[in-house]
């Protein structure tokens, strides 16, 4: 697993596997990690009862740039979807983005001048509404700006929005989604939030303007895949016909003909010198539990060696048999925390986990704790209960790799520094 990268790529989502890929066309050798326990950023796709759910909110990708759809094209086919949004206000139903057919299902205006005479009316009722109530706050009043099409001094969110499209848009359209996305009232949230809002006198429902627009056939996770997919042999650095080099091997500094991506989830890693220095005592045993919690911790930690996981039970075996090259402990305590394994050697810790790290709770604390051992100075690479049982070989290549990765971290100078070490 020691080997050269050329390219240390942090994060796997859309702009990462892209330069991935180019740079493995270019000859380049890649290291692309990603601490969410998936690749894709966040345009992943999980897949529910055959339908592609996109886990992060939903992403539609658009471009007038020919030769990009192309491309996007030739690593994985799009579907011909355009966006339509509809919005449901007290039963009625409306179009965006805000166009003649929005117009006419509020007002039934049916052509551009009266769809114009009534927004600007409204605006003209607002701004008198709004001054009005900065004269009685002593606050300056609204004004035209000087580059002419729009108004000057709002105080809040609501009386932006009301000086761009009129009331009824906003109470009907802005008003109740804003809030609920934000969780505060518009009159609490500056004006700055919203500097335009496009409203197009056209009877033209399509959300986007660019010429083309769709979303992958079969999901984002294969755009993602086949971006950073290997399809060649791999050779030894230096020889296009030998595999790469064994654990330990320096690697050759000949540079290879062909490109390569390696990839890494579930990895965290700690981007500055760890706060807490460990001791070293009792013939290089690192003490690094809080001395006010140690006692009862300890006695946590013998009976979760008594009771291993099934996971934990199979990492254990792999790690005493010597297939990883490294030490590693089990249970063992660090800060106030237990973890399941660590490699002191190489400052790793490997944590194993269950369905429910899957829930949001269990997340947020699982974040909390990697921010504190990452403290101590210890990457943190997360494997699943079955990825462990049912996968032994790639977790096997996933540790080696992160034991390998992880002495070259805390990356204290930034990812200059970085990347020199890497080479």
């Amino acid at each position: 697993m020691a080997q050269r990268y050329d390219y240390l790529i942090v994060g796997s989502g859309l702009f990462g596997a892209t330069f991935a890929y180019k740079a493995r066309q270019a000859g380049k050798r890649c290291l692309v990690i990603d601490k969410r326990p998936h690749l894709g950023g966040n345009v992943y796709c999980e897949d529910i009862e055959g339908i592609h759910v996109h886990k992060y909110g939903a992403h539609i990708f658009h471009t007038s740039n020919k030769e990009v759809w192309d491309f996007v094209n030739s690593i994985v086919p799009f579907n011909r979807y355009t966006n339509c949004p509809v919005v449901n206000y007290e039963g009625q139903l409306y179009n965006l983005p805000f166009n003649m057919n929005t117009f006419y299902q509020m007002w039934g205006v049916r052509t551009p001048e009266e769809a114009m005479a009534k927004i600007d009316a409204q605006i003209k009722q607002a701004v008198e509404e709004i001054n009005k109530h900065h004269a009685e706050k002593g606050l300056p009043p609204i004004v035209p700006s000087p580059a002419g099409g729009g108004w000057e001094g709002a105080s809040n969110l609501e009386e932006q929005a009301l000086t761009l499209v009129g009331k009824d848009i906003y109470e009907r359209l802005i008003k109740g989604y804003t809030e609920k996305q934000w969780g505060r009232r518009c009159t609490d949230l500056p004006a700055f939030i919203i500097k335009r809002l496009p409203v197009r006198f056209v009877f033209d429902n399509n959300y986007f303007n660019d010429s083309y627009q769709g979303i992958p056939i079969g999901g984002y996770n294969k755009l993602i895949e086949g971006l950073l997919a290997s399809p060649q042999p791999i050779p030894e650095l230096g020889s296009p016909t030998r595999s790469l080099s064994p654990v330990g091997r320096e690697p050759s500094t000949q540079p290879s003909p062909l490109g390569r991506i390696e990839t890494l989830v579930g990895i965290d890693l700690p981007l500055n010198a760890g706060k807490y220095a460990p001791q070293q005592d009792n013939g290089g045993y690192r003490e690094t539990a809080d001395p006010a919690n140690y006692m009862q911790l300890k006695e946590n930690a013998k009976q979760m060696r008594k009771e291993p996981t099934e996971g934990e039970k199979s990492f254990w075996e792999m790690a005493t048999s010597g297939v990883f090259g490294s030490k590693f402990r089990r249970q063992h305590i660090i800060g106030d925390y237990i973890v399941d394994f660590v490699c002191f050697e190489k400052h790793l810790i490997v944590e194993i986990d269950g369905g429910y790290h899957q829930e949001e709770k269990q997340q947020t604390d699982d974040n909390l704790r990697s921010t504190e051992l990452k403290n101590h100075g210890f990457a943190i690479l997360r494997l699943c209960n079955e990825e462990v049982i049912g996968n032994p070989q790639e977790v096997i290549r996933k540790v080696q790799l992160a034991l390998w990765l992880a002495e070259k971290v805390p990356l204290r100078e930034g990812f200059r520094e970085a990347c020199h070490t890497l080479v």
